[in-house]
């Protein structure tokens, strides 16, 4: 555990830049990145930021991280953000935080993916057996999405995972979108194959 101040912070518990990773039977917690005025937060637990290259989790806990934007930007991938070909068994995502603030005048702001956020155009992700439950992703003048996952541009495919009891909020103006799963590229399909999405809760404003 620990914490990252500045300007845009990546990877506040593992940052993986290039290459390939596994990581298997590891506790990923109570890390917070915490960025500067107009500089985003990305991946508070762990961040996979290029495409090249794929990372392999199993049987790992991230739990309790926190991505903490600046002023007039967003925070990404409270626990996990993946870019690129990233394979997810028997894992546990929970209690992460996502949140950034607005600054009017179509500024952005807010949290997005507060559990996983998974991006990228060149390759496909596999999501197995894993929970991904309580994150809360949280805006303040810009608004919140997808508290449980954000899919940004990916193909990925989902088996018997449960996205569960995922929220979120936003104080003075914005919107909350999704609080479960989402996902906004088209040509990019999502599979869901045995999987739970229930009781996830999206604030006011919002809309799904």
């Amino acid at each position: 555990s620990g914490t990252l101040v500045g300007t845009t912070r990546r990877g506040g518990g593992i940052y993986i830049t290039g290459g390939s990773a596994q990581i298997e039977d590891c506790t990923i917690t109570e890390n917070i990145l915490q960025a500067a005025q107009n500089t985003t937060s990305i991946g508070g637990g762990v961040c996979k930021d290029l495409a090249a290259g794929s990372l392999q989790i199993s049987a790992c806990a991230i739990t309790n991280n926190e991505a903490r934007a600046g002023l007039c930007s967003t925070g990404l991938g409270g626990g996990l953000y993946g870019n690129g070909n990233i394979t997810m068994l028997d894992c546990v995502l929970a209690g992460n935080l996502a949140t950034g603030v607005g600054c009017g005048g179509g500024q952005p702001g807010g949290g997005t993916g507060a559990g996983l956020y998974l991006a990228g155009l060149t390759s496909a992700s596999l999501i197995v057996n894993c929970m991904i439950h309580d994150n809360h992703a949280t805006g303040q003048n810009g608004g919140a999405r997808a508290a449980g996952v954000r899919i940004s541009n990916a193909v990925v495919t989902f088996v018997h995972c449960n996205i569960t009891s995922n929220s979120t909020s936003n104080s003075l103006s914005g919107s909350n979108v999704s609080s479960g799963l989402e996902s906004n590229g088209p040509g990019y399909p999502v599979s869901l194959i045995g999987c739970t999405i229930a009781n996830n809760t999206l604030g006011t404003p919002g809309f799904i």
